[in-house]
């Protein structure tokens, strides 16, 4: 675009060793096309199934992705650029379902990197607020619940990868305001038992390798953040795990 420079004419060194340039250049068109050739203009233009498709195939560049959201006014987000960042969370939700590990992968960094960026906005109601931009308030419920479905599926398969990618979404989702009691998308989280059960068993693995271990530490993170939403109430039944 002729009126806005590149976010990549200063490359991180982090992405200039070999074949990870070539990476880092090629997800970087790709997110352009999502987050600014879409609005060239002026209103949203989903990109082609194309551009999707190579975009969760290609390893996520966490870093310019949450540029490419911090460069956004709270303003736009909430306005002409709502349709984008929902396109971006369904899109990252159906690859989710994908049989394809990899890019099942890198749509849940995906959901988590832009959610987690959507966290440091100062938005005037940050759980609603967030809430509308993700799925819109109307739909949430049905979103939750294919979002946690998707999560416990991924808690259970017992491997390590998965495991702590599904943990890593569920801390930046409750990380996302910060007030825990503002946050909106902890009483579905809190309500789904099923899910409570899957993280708790974590912390009982007998496995002892560090991966294992690193797991375990973010898993009890979550639980400490977890038992503080509304830690009186008696629905909050980690309160008292």
């Amino acid at each position: 675009m002729a009126n806005s420079a590149p976010m990549h004419t200063r490359p991180d060194p982090e992405w200039e060793l070999g074949q990870r340039r070539y990476i880092r250049e090629k997800v970087v068109t790709l997110y352009e096309a999502v987050f600014q050739d879409s609005m060239s203009t002026g209103a949203y233009q989903t990109p082609s199934e194309a551009v999707w498709r190579e975009l969760f195939v290609l390893k996520v560049n966490h870093h310019w992705l949450r540029q490419c959201v911090l460069a956004v006014s709270e303003d736009d987000i909430l306005g002409p650029r709502k349709a984008l960042f929902r396109d971006v969370f369904a899109r990252s939700m159906s690859v989710l379902h994908s049989d394809d590990p990899v890019c099942s992968g890198h749509a849940l960094q995906t959901f988590s990197a832009v959610l987690g960026a959507l966290g440091l906005k100062t938005f005037a109601d940050p759980g609603a607020d967030t809430l509308e931009v993700v799925c819109g308030i109307s739909n949430v419920e049905a979103f939750m619940s294919e979002f946690l479905t998707s999560l416990r599926l991924l808690l259970n398969t017992q491997e390590l990868v998965k495991q702590r990618a599904a943990v890593t979404a569920l801390l930046t989702a409750v990380c996302v305001t910060t007030n825990v009691n503002q946050n909106f998308l902890l009483e579905f989280i809190i309500q789904d038992e099923a899910l409570a059960t899957a993280i708790l068993a974590l912390l009982h693995r007998q496995d002892r390798s560090l991966e294992a271990r690193a797991l375990k530490a973010q898993a009890l993170k979550l639980i400490v953040v977890l038992s503080a939403f509304h830690k009186y109430e008696e629905s909050n039944a980690l309160a008292t795990a």
